[in-house]
């Protein structure tokens, strides 16, 4: 399942929202933080893509992996496509009026 500006369900929903002619290229993907616990684990990140209309897209995202055994279940995924690059998403604001 993914969740953003629309969301979708299903494996081979999934691989085509992933895997589309929309792209050039793959994805970069930063991991900020890793969680894990019992059957399951969460991963927060940022990211960047490149779309042949709109050109550089970062996102944030955050991927929670259910297990069953050692597959994969489930997978939900957060895409949220922002405004600026993930190596100043989190910087603290500029001071207004500072020098």
């Amino acid at each position: 399942m993914i969740h953003g500006y629309r969301t979708l369900q299903g494996k081979d929903a999934f691989d085509g929202e992933i895997e589309n002619d929309a792209a050039v290229g793959s994805p970069t993907l930063d991991l900020d933080q890793l969680v894990e616990e019992d059957d399951a684990a969460v991963a927060v990140g940022h990211g960047e893509m490149t779309l042949k209309q709109a050109a550089r897209v970062p996102f944030v995202f955050a991927e929670i992996f259910t297990f069953a055994g050692d597959k994969i279940r489930r997978i939900e995924t957060f895409h949220i496509n922002v405004g600026d690059t993930g190596d100043t998403l989190f910087a603290e604001p500029p001071q207004h009026g500072a020098a």
